[in-house]
């Protein structure tokens, strides 16, 4: 990987467009390297952080506290919802990308994120054991455990090769 090569080269090649692209094109990594006074550095950043989201935390704070920035970071990065201004963990496309990716990130949700049914329930599905970081109000929710138990129930009778319902709970 030459990405760090970058960081020797003379300011006219860093300020290279071209040099720059062919750098991005092989390893994301080498927009740690490259100058902000780059024409169109704002887009070789998105560039870098649609492939390597992870890179957000090597890069100036402006783009951790962007939403924009951060917003194309989670997609492939979602553990980046840990990381971030706990403004930006109430927007919705960074919630969305991060928590449907990793459904234990709900932890470092507020608690209206934790309370938001319509979040919650989909992600239950998924994974049983973020109820510990829920709203309390959910461990009272008969509904909610009725459709856990039929759900779990469903695919365990699923993966048993079972088809039988006479056993469904009720």
């Amino acid at each position: 990987n030459c990405s760090h090569t970058i960081k020797w080269a003379s300011k006219s090649i860093q300020k290279d467009p071209k040099i720059i692209l062919s750098y991005l094109k092989t390893a994301a990594e080498a927009i740690k390297y490259i100058s902000g006074e780059v024409k169109n550095y704002n887009k070789l950043v998105e560039n870098a952080l649609s492939r390597k989201g992870s890179l957000i935390l090597e890069l100036k704070t402006k783009f951790k506290k962007n939403k924009h920035f951060v917003r194309i970071a989670a997609q492939t990065f979602p553990e980046i919802f840990s990381k971030i201004d706990t403004k930006l963990r109430n927007d919705d496309k960074i919630i969305s990308h991060c928590i449907n990716s990793n459904p234990k990130l709900i932890k470092y949700g507020n608690q209206k994120l934790k309370s938001n049914k319509k979040i919650i329930f989909p992600l239950l599905r998924k994974n049983l054991s973020i109820l510990k970081y829920c709203d309390k109000k959910f461990f009272s929710d008969k509904k909610l455990f009725q459709t856990i138990i039929n759900d779990n129930w469903n695919k365990k009778h699923l993966f048993e090769g079972q088809s039988s319902y006479s056993e469904k709970p009720l």
